[in-house]
């Protein structure tokens, strides 16, 4: 375990199986890529590592606890690296500003990722124009998205406390969205929503976009979903 203050060290220690504790406010000035193994953890939840582009990379056996992440709200707070994905991820007591977006393009081999008490205060995921396709209409991604796109690989997540956006002040695009693809499959033993509120920013007309506040979409298969609070969509084609 390291304790670090600022940007330097924290790159310095960013090492194999490093457990890595944030005593001060840090900005990055590039996104960091946690190497395999590498836990990051604030040394108390008002810790806040902050940029204006891309913030935090995951790539295998990674965990993000006790921490606020901010960046501007159309970029993501943390994400999967774009190859090589593997192993066991935990996201735990985050306050994050940017959303959470874990899509495994090109998985190396089998995923589970554990999320509880994260709040995506804010996030604008609307200008993302990937999204699953059906019925002629494409799905905005979420600002909490999982998304498995690597055929023969298993991506398992339990999503349990999650809130997004606030009464008033939605995020932009889906809230929760978990998907897989024709040939690739995700699973969730559960998914239990606080309080969500979106808002799709889709005009009234829009017929081949859509976004919703907890959606789960292509090939995927959940025991049960539990909606604690309120889940509210403000905008025109905005599921609940």
């Amino acid at each position: 375990m390291v304790e670090v203050k600022d940007f330097k060290a924290l790159k310095e220690n960013n090492r194999d199986q490093n457990e890595i504790i944030i005593s001060e406010n840090i900005s990055l000035v590039e996104p960091l890529i946690l190497q395999p193994g590498v836990t990051l953890k604030g040394k108390n939840s008002s810790i806040r590592i902050s940029g204006e582009n891309q913030l935090i990379g995951l790539t295998k056996n990674n965990s993000i606890e006790d921490i606020t992440l901010t960046t501007n709200k159309d970029k993501d707070a943390i994400f999967f690296n774009p190859t090589d994905i593997e192993g066991i991820f935990t996201l735990k007591n985050i306050i994050s500003h940017g959303a959470i977006t874990l899509i495994s393009k090109n998985a190396k081999n089998d995923i589970e990722v554990n999320i509880e008490n994260i709040n995506i205060v804010e996030a604008d995921v609307t200008h993302k124009k990937e999204g699953p396709q059906g019925y002629g209409v494409t799905v905005i991604q979420g600002a909490l998205t999982l998304w498995n796109q690597t055929p023969g690989i298993r991506f398992d997540t339990e999503i349990k406390d999650i809130s997004i956006g606030q009464e008033g002040n939605p995020v932009n695009g889906s809230g929760v969205f978990v998907s897989g693809t024709e040939d690739a499959n995700i699973y969730s033993h559960l998914i239990m929503t606080n309080n969500i509120y979106t808002n799709g920013l889709l005009t009234e007309g829009t017929f081949d976009r859509i976004s919703g506040g907890v959606f789960t979409v292509t090939n995927t298969y959940v025991d049960r979903v539990e909606n604690k609070g309120v889940t509210k969509t403000y905008g025109f084609n905005d599921m609940v």
